[in-house]
């Protein structure tokens, strides 16, 4: 289907992030998430959304994945839950604007 790029970069952004956030740091993923972004970019060129806009998206998705039905394994415990929803918020109320801003 047709959709807002930054949602597919988002969500695979969101899937590296999550069990990351839920354990603590992101620092272990930020090479992986580099090398992701880095790719997308140079494969889209001048059609690849700003990172802010993947960041959002990263950001609810991670939410999406912390509460109700699509909860996944990494945030069984609620300790790792809420360590990751403060982190999808802060994603999508100030979406980093670099890889940067992640960490």
């Amino acid at each position: 289907h047709i959709g807002a790029p930054a949602f597919d970069v988002g969500v695979l952004l969101a899937h590296l992030l999550l069990p990351a956030a839920a354990r603590g740091p992101l620092s272990p993923v930020l090479p992986t998430a580099e090398a992701a972004w880095r790719s997308y970019r140079a494969a889209a060129g001048d059609a690849a959304p700003p990172f802010a806009e993947c960041a959002r998206y990263a950001g609810i998705e991670m939410l999406r994945r912390c509460l109700g039905a699509a909860r996944v394994p990494a945030v069984e415990t609620d300790g790792a839950s809420l360590a990751a929803v403060e982190r999808g918020v802060a994603l999508t109320a100030t979406p980093a604007s670099d890889l940067d801003g992640l960490a």
